[in-house]
């Protein structure tokens, strides 16, 4: 089969490439879809929320376990990307540790370290990815983490 002269100028248009942290049961990686990324992969250590990632989402690899045993070298061979090539990693890591939202819970401070550190878990992901966008989604408190530096 031959391809004429102008199907070979043509520029080829290919879905951007996202992979979606923390992605739960897929909620963010069905809008990412939507609004026409290619999800290559998904990362939750919930064994329900992964359960229900890989029904509503068949076709996207989901790396079932804790994120802090996984290297974005790893997924970056895995799936055939190098440094500086993701389009957009996204990241919803657990906010509960930041929230001011009290409702269930009253005036009681969640002072869960392990749920605070895995905002630099991704921050991991972000650095060794170099994806070309980063989307995190978190609460406003998270700034005021005492790790972040607040003189720049």
């Amino acid at each position: 089969m031959t391809r004429n002269i102008e199907d070979m100028n043509k520029p080829t248009l290919r879905k951007p490439k996202a992979i979606d942290i923390f992605c739960g049961c897929g909620g963010t990686t069905q809008g990412l879809k939507d609004a026409g990324f290619s999800v290559v992969a998904g990362i939750e250590k919930d064994p329900l929320a992964v359960a229900t990632f890989r029904a509503n989402h068949k076709r996207v690899k989901v790396w079932d376990g804790d994120i802090c045993g996984l290297t974005p070298q790893k997924l970056m061979e895995h799936h055939g990307l190098r440094r500086g090539e993701l389009d957009l990693l996204a990241g919803c890591p657990p906010c509960q540790a930041f929230s001011s939202m009290r409702r269930l819970n009253g005036k009681r401070r969640i002072h869960d370290r392990a749920s605070k550190d895995l905002v630099f878990e991704y921050l991991r992901f972000v650095e060794g990815f170099h994806p070309k966008v980063v989307l995190i989604e978190n609460v406003p408190r998270l700034s005021e983490d005492y790790r972040f530096d607040h003189n720049k």
